[in-house]
């Protein structure tokens, strides 16, 4: 039988995943926590963001171990994050999962906040870094371009970044049953800013 509770987030870096993780499990539990994002952006400390195993490449633990990792750790949270290509493994565990998706027009700009977020802003290496990441984004897009099965819910960074907030709250609450006023919009938008500010840095 599938577990019908859990739902795996699985996402490119830079694409906003922890922030979306913590969205949805503080809308789960109602809670209106104001989250705490870095300078930056990132929403790694929010008390809501749970993500199991390393990134993507081809040095990080295999499918099999990332999978058996976050099987370990469902009791955490409703909304777990893992970073898999192989999306449809989970499709055989999960009733739901979520793919964060992007377009080959978005690379850049993600590749930008990526490097932006990890580096903790400018660094005389950044040029280097994003040519890295974007051919990882080019190399994964195949994995995260919008999907049609049933299961996987596709969330585009477009909805995530830049669509009025409304449109994505109403999806995100259709898709799995949470009442739109649970979600705390202003931790999207300031979400938002400070990542538009962290892109906007760059010289």
């Amino acid at each position: 039988m599938k577990n019908d509770f859990n739902v795996p987030i699985t996402y490119f870096g830079g694409t906003g995943g922890h922030f979306l993780i913590s969205f949805l499990n503080a809308a789960y539990l109602n809670d209106h926590i104001v989250f705490k994002y870095s300078k930056f952006g990132n929403a790694h400390d929010t008390g809501y963001a749970a993500v199991v195993g390393s990134g993507l490449g081809s040095t990080a633990p295999n499918v099999d171990y990332k999978i058996k990792t976050l099987l370990e750790h469902l009791h955490t949270r409703k909304f777990i994050g893992v970073h898999v290509i192989e999306y449809h493994r989970l499709i055989n565990i999960f009733n739901q999962v979520i793919k964060i998706t992007y377009e080959q027009s978005d690379i850049e700009e993600i590749s930008k906040i990526f490097v932006l977020k990890y580096s903790n802003g400018f660094t005389k290496d950044y040029d280097d870094l994003i040519i890295d990441s974007i051919k990882k984004g080019i190399k994964f897009l195949p994995t995260f371009s919008t999907s049609y099965e049933k299961s996987v819910i596709c969330i585009a960074w477009s909805e995530l970044f830049k669509k009025d907030p409304k449109l994505l709250i109403d999806k995100l609450s259709q898709a799995f049953n949470i009442p739109v006023e649970n979600f705390n919009v202003s931790n999207l938008i300031e979400w938002r800013k400070i990542t538009n500010t962290t892109l906007a840095s760059y010289p």
